[in-house]
């Protein structure tokens, strides 16, 4: 009987590290995208001003144009990418709490 009291005591100690390491690449992963999002938005904006400012004829404008355009995209699909990321990871969070994990 002890060696069972011991089994399941291991098994609520290894879902109760679970649970934590989840919760905290949710707020990981939460907090990475409240960052990337800010750096997004400040490419954007150098974006727009190159965009306000440039005749769009000069190589160099250009250049710079594609430069900001590619981070900007690059940064914009990273985001969209945790984003479904943090959604999977929220499911499965909520799905180990419906099904009563974290009440063992």
């Amino acid at each position: 009987m002890e060696k069972k009291d011991e089994e399941v005591r291991q098994e609520m100690l290894e879902l109760q590290m679970i649970e934590e390491r989840l919760q905290s690449l949710i707020e990981r992963c939460t907090l990475e995208i409240e960052d990337e999002t800010k750096n997004l938005k400040k490419y954007k904006g150098a974006l727009e001003n190159v965009l306000k400012e440039s005749d769009c004829l000069s190589e160099v404008d250009n250049s710079r144009i594609c430069s900001l355009h590619r981070i900007v995209e690059r940064k914009a699909n990273r985001i969209v990418l945790m984003k479904e990321f943090l959604s999977d990871l929220e499911y499965v969070n909520s799905v180990r709490s419906q099904v009563g994990y974290d009440k063992c």
